[in-house]
């Protein structure tokens, strides 16, 4: 239960503090750092299937990232469902950085639980945890 409200609880906050109402969800909500870069990686997921290869992008052969670092493939695979269901890279990309604040609460009320932290602060640490400005600011 507690990872559930601190999840809830969290992605609410967030979504009123992005104001997300006014928000034109099919755009993403940063184009800053490395928000560009995700745009990108994206977008070429919904054309082509995977974020490796554009052929729309670096005239005349076509833009390849396989020698540009990136963390992992994770969050690459879970961006194939979310763009192909959504439709739009901007909206797939908008959703999953909402997602990120419950996803932040959740793994931190577990963090907490293990401290052995009773369920009500380590809900409400989580909730401070997954709203801290670093969030908002990397987009």
């Amino acid at each position: 239960m507690t990872y559930l409200a601190a999840s809830t609880v969290s992605l609410i906050a967030a979504i009123v503090i992005l104001r997300v109402w006014r928000a034109d969800m099919t755009i993403p909500f940063a184009y800053l750092g490395d928000a560009t870069n995700i745009a990108g990686y994206f977008k070429s997921i919904l054309e082509t299937g995977w974020y490796e290869t554009q052929p729309l992008l670096a005239a005349p052969f076509g833009q390849n990232y396989d020698d540009y670092k990136t963390a992992d493939n994770l969050h690459m695979l879970l961006a194939i469902p979310l763009t192909q269901f959504l439709g739009s890279h901007g909206t797939a990309m908008n959703v999953y950085f909402l997602a990120g604040f419950s996803l932040a609460a959740a793994s931190a009320v577990w963090f907490f639980r293990v401290l052995r932290l009773p369920h009500l602060l380590a809900g409400s640490l989580a909730v401070l945890f997954a709203l801290a400005p670093y969030h908002f600011a990397r987009n």
